[in-house]
């Protein structure tokens, strides 16, 4: 699990034009600190790291089900613990769900590789 994500993330916007105020969030992934697994052997050379964004419901913590609020998954990082990425930011555009409901979750992934499966 990581100590530290850094994330920046947009702001709501409404479409004046529309009946139903429609809301825009963007998020960035840049880097996680401090990256530790039990299943290690103390090497990096065996580690990738990645990070899934979700948006969920802030009251209930689950997943919004909608094709525009699809989850997203940064590119792998390999035999670093402190990782960084550069994919750009994930963009979440059109919602049909009031901005005040809206959360968004960010999970650590880190996966000990064995390196004969390479």
């Amino acid at each position: 699990m990581a100590n530290d994500i850094e994330l920046r993330h947009g702001q709501d916007v409404s479409n004046d034009n529309s009946r139903a105020a429609r809301c825009l969030i963007w998020a960035e992934v840049l880097e996680a600190q401090g990256l530790v697994t039990s299943l290690h052997n103390g090497h990096n050379s065996n580690l990738s790291s990645y990070a899934t964004l979700e948006l969920v419901d802030a009251s209930t913590g689950k997943v919004l089900k909608s094709n525009q609020a699809k989850s997203h998954r940064t590119k792998s990082v390999v035999k670093s613990r402190q990782p960084q990425w550069s994919d750009g930011a994930t963009v979440w555009e059109n919602l049909p769900f009031a901005a005040a409901r809206l959360a968004l979750r960010v999970n650590m992934r880190m996966r000990v590789y064995s390196l004969r499966s390479l």
